[in-house]
Parts: C-alpha cells; sequence; structure tokens
C-alpha cells in the first residue's frame, strides 16, 4: 500500500490540475468573461454532485473511523455548497448546458472507475484518486476566478473553496499517510 500511496500523492500532485484529458478547461477558457461565473458554476455543480454521490456510496466501505469522519464532512460540505450554488446560478440565468454537459460527462467517467473499484480490494486508494484529483481539480477552477470574474459573489465563493478544497486535500492525505 505504500508505494500506491506514493504514486496516488505524487500523481495527483503532478496532475495538479485534475481533469487533465478532459474538455473542461476549454470550456472554461473559451467562455466570455461576460459567462464566465454562469459557466462555472454550471461545472461546479455537476462536479460536487459527483463527488457528493461516490462519497455516499463509499461510506459504507469506509475503512476505519477516521476515513468515516473525514467522508461524512465531505458529504456536508458538498450538500452545503450545491444548495448555496442552486440559487445562485438561478441568479446568473441558469445552467449552461454545454459547460454541465461537459462536467456530467466527466464526473460519468469517474463513477465508472470508482464503481469498478468497488467490485475489488482497490475500493480505497481507487476512491482515494478519485478524491484527491476532483479536490486539485476544485482549487484549480477556482484560482481561474482571480483572472476571469468580476463578481464580488463569485470571487468570495472562489476563495471560500480554495480553503475548504485545500484543508479537505490535507486531511485526505494525512489520513492516507496513517492508513498505509
Amino acid at each position: 500500500m505504500g508505494k500506491l500511496l506514493g504514486f496516488i500523492v505524487l500523481a495527483g500532485l503532478a496532475l495538479g490540475c485534475g481533469f487533465s484529458n478532459s474538455d473542461i478547461w476549454g470550456v472554461l477558457n473559451r467562455s466570455p468573461s461576460r459567462t464566465f461565473d454562469r459557466v462555472l458554476l454550471s461545472m461546479l455543480i455537476p462536479h460536487y454532485q459527483g463527488m457528493l454521490d461516490m462519497a455516499e456510496a463509499y461510506l459504507p466501505q469506509a475503512p476505519n473511523p477516521q476515513v468515516r469522519n473525514w467522508v461524512q464532512a465531505l458529504i456536508k460540505d458538498r450538500k452545503e455548497r450545491l444548495n448555496e450554488w442552486k440559487t445562485l446560478i438561478q441568479q446568473l440565468g441558469g445552467l449552461e448546458p454545454t459547460a454541465e454537459a461537459t462536467m456530467q460527462g466527466e464526473m460519468y467517467k469517474d463513477w465508472v472507475n470508482f464503481r469498478e473499484g468497488q467490485k475489488s480490494e482497490k475500493v480505497h486508494s481507487v476512491f482515494a484518486s478519485l478524491m484527491l484529483t476532483n479536490h486539485f481539480s476544485t482549487v484549480n477552477m477556482a484560482k481561474m476566478v482571480e483572472a476571469r470574474s468580476r463578481d464580488p459573489k463569485i470571487e468570495k465563493l472562489a476563495q471560500a473553496l480554495i480553503a475548504t478544497e485545500t484543508a479537505h486535500l490535507e486531511k485526505l492525505q494525512v489520513l492516507l499517510i496513517r492508513n498505509q
């Protein structure tokens, strides 16, 4: 497990951007400044929903109380943020279909990988790898706000995302190291 953990952490750090083989970054980069906030939220909502779904499915398999507590905190955070964002996206004109579909496609790939992992003893490392990648992706999407958004609400949202996602990443990495 030690070598696997090292690989997961290094791969997560190296990829840093997460979703490295997807159209997500292209959609975000191509979105006009006037619609960037709407496009971003249209991606964050299915992104967080996918992470929430995987966390809820993984919770019964969590190997110990510390990991279960982390997953429960993740679930709580995702539900709270999704409720906030669903209200905010309506104020911005609703979900942008292309952005939403792009992220749903990416999260579907993660869901398939997770379900395959659930069929084996690798479920814990698959879940950890997916969570690392998804957290890094959220941080990097939030960092794009600094250059693209002009809405103080979205800027505040991005700052909070960077802080909470970084804290989740740090806690997950500590848990992985302890449980290797």
